[in-house]
């Protein structure tokens, strides 16, 4: 199937709920356009409807073979294969509806490229084509229902079947020659399906397909995306079949400098004519290129795209906005009840303008990315409040006042011990510097026993308080200028945190 700058269709055609606008491409079997989904609600999708040509859509064989996809592709389940949706027959139309992918195919790609006098860099199509690569895996081990093996061999893989997206994803489609078990209608004896450039040896022979003749033909795909320039292009058929059998290969530095022995080695052996030379799998012909080579990032292949194909790219988005306006307008006149439908580009004032974050300094914590705010409020315009996070904002603040007070408690314990022990050591450093009394008199002048024992011999005679430490503390003399206590050395303070 062939892309290209298609007329639009002369007005839209309804099918059951899907209403079809502009070409995207045209086949030989089937048209593709852009589609709308419309459902209940105001509930809408832009998709793509691959729809069968009206003289073919009462073919039994063509309704089977576009059936027979569809069958296949819903149970591929890869991102890097296009999915489809639905199929619909109704009032003589036969319709495969698919995922739209902005993007465009890797055969505009490299017209474009060629157009330029360029080529596209080894990394971008590298990337690209292990994004096929990965494609054809996951359908060469699908499995039907029954977990039975399908055996799909796509047949078919060209760059006009690769589709190469604005987000940077490459993905396969267009699985309607692909060959599996089960299929109600397969290749007749003789018949050769699918693009002789792309076809492997024992394809065109019309020997047995297995999963190396995808890869053969991958190989094709990666070797003209390195060299922007065809592999196989004879001037008829016949001399296009003379080419795939028995052409001299040269590897793509012959052609295109800076490509590496590792590279030229991989894609080589992916051309192998003979099939039990090729790899064993797509999967590990991808393994083998992302050893060989430093492949692009979705990134850089998003970014290449862009640059390669803004003009198409641009109108194709004007195209889509005109289809899902009038998709819009249609809804609304057909639904009268619906509440108005927003603009199809939101205005600046539609739009959350700020994120406040209100929180306390105190709860600030230091983190290794920046600060933690604890208990932090994040409003955003028309957003309800949670009330399981209030509950638990509610709970950790309770939690940390009990650390608090727990915290404090524990010191005013510390701190009246201490405190004691101070009073008691001083207590015993005032006595033990109080002034010694007179010396006592001589026996025989002794006083007579009515006289009172001076004051002075009691304390003389007291022993002196021992503090609380259960350390003895030596008095120490008096100045004979200064009859006060001397102060009580400085002891370090324990708190919680260690010595101060």
């Amino acid at each position: 199937m062939h892309t290209g700058a298609l007329p639009p269709a002369p007005q839209p055609i309804t099918v059951g709920r899907y209403t079809l606008f502009d070409a995207l491409a045209r086949g030989g079997m089937a048209t593709v356009h852009i589609g709308r989904l419309a459902g209940v609600g105001g509930f809408a999708r832009t998709v793509a409807v691959k729809r069968l040509h009206p003289q073919l859509a009462n073919d039994p064989d063509f309704v089977a073979m576009l059936l027979d996809e569809a069958r296949m592709v819903t149970r591929i389940r890869h991102p890097h294969v296009v999915q489809t949706l639905d199929v619909v027959s109704m009032s003589g139309e036969l319709l495969l509806v698919m995922d739209y992918v902005e993007g465009e195919s890797l055969s505009r790609l490299l017209k474009a490229t060629t157009a330029a006098k360029s080529t596209i860099p080894s990394s971008i199509a590298t990337a690209i084509v292990i994004g096929v690569l990965e494609g054809l895996d996951a359908a060469h081990d699908a499995k039907s229902d029954s977990g039975q093996p399908l055996g799909i061999v796509h047949r078919d893989v060209s760059p006009q079947n690769v589709l190469v997206g604005v987000d940077g994803v490459s993905r396969l489609i267009d699985f309607g020659v692909a060959k599996a078990v089960g299929r109600s209608r397969d290749t007749d004896s003789g018949q050769v399906k699918g693009k002789l450039a792309y076809m492997a040896p024992e394809q065109i022979k019309g020997e047995e397909v297995d999963r190396r003749t995808d890869v053969f033909a991958a190989s094709i795909v990666l070797w003209e995306a390195l060299t922007a320039r065809r592999l196989f292009s004879g001037k008829n058929e016949g001399e296009t079949i003379f080419q795939v059998l028995d052409k001299k290969l040269e590897p793509p530095s012959t052609f295109v400098s800076g490509i590496t022995k590792e590279l030229d080695a991989v894609v080589m052996r992916g051309l192998s004519r003979d099939p039990t030379a090729r790899f064993p799998s797509a999967i590990e012909m991808a393994h083998a290129l992302e050893t060989a080579t430093l492949s692009a990032s979705k990134r850089e292949v998003a970014a290449w795209v862009r640059a390669v194909a803004a003009e198409g790219l641009e109108a194709r988005a004007r195209v889509v906005a005109r289809v899902e306006q009038t998709a819009r307008l249609d809804m609304q006149r057909t639904e009268p009840n619906l509440p108005p439908l927003p603009p199809m580009e939101p205005s600046p004032a539609s739009l959350p303008t700020r994120v406040e974050l209100t929180s306390s300094p105190a709860a600030s914590v230091p983190t290794e990315l920046g600060t933690l705010t604890q208990a932090s409020n994040i409003t955003l315009p028309g957003r309800a409040k949670d009330p399981t996070r209030a509950l638990w904002v509610l709970v950790g603040v309770i939690a940390f006042g009990g650390l608090v007070g727990g915290l404090a408690f524990l010191r005013s314990r510390a701190e009246t011990a201490e405190g004691d022990d101070l009073r008691h050591t001083a207590t015993a450093l005032a006595a033990a510097t109080t002034p010694a009394a007179a010396p006592a008199p001589e026996p025989s002048a002794a006083p007579s026993a009515a006289a009172p024992a001076p004051a002075s011999a009691s304390a003389e005679a007291a022993p002196a308080p021992v503090p609380a430490s259960g350390r003895s503390v030596a008095p120490k003399p008096a100045k004979p200028s200064d009859n006060r206590p001397a102060a009580p050395t400085a002891r370090p303070r324990e708190t919680l945190y260690g010595r101060e």
